[in-house]
């Protein structure tokens, strides 16, 4: 065999390995587990243990939050909101609604 050829067979093995990598199953679920935290195990649960369901319920999430035009707030629109936000909980506190 010449050098050519083996380094051909290296490098197709190397790109095989690199894609059996990336389907591995748990890769996408130890990545929702970070993202969600605790909400990922409260899914689960939902799904009856059933981690494949909730991780496409939860990838659902991903996707349609991605789709979102999330920007940031300028710093009078953020004080705006804080202290809109401030006066309901205060108004809960001192008068909530009653029952």
């Amino acid at each position: 065999m010449s050098a050519g050829v083996i380094v051909v067979v290296v490098v197709v093995v190397l790109a095989v390995l690199g894609v059996a990598a990336l389907l591995r199953p748990g890769r996408c679920g130890r990545r929702l587990r970070e993202q969600f935290g605790p909400e990922y195990d409260r899914v689960v649960a939902q799904h009856n243990g059933d981690n494949r369901a909730a991780e496409q319920e939860l990838q659902v999430r991903v996707e349609r939050v991605e789709r979102l035009d999330i920007r940031p707030l300028d710093a009078a629109q953020r004080e705006r909101y804080l202290a809109d936000w401030t006066g309901l909980q205060e108004q809960f506190v001192d008068e909530p609604p009653s029952p």
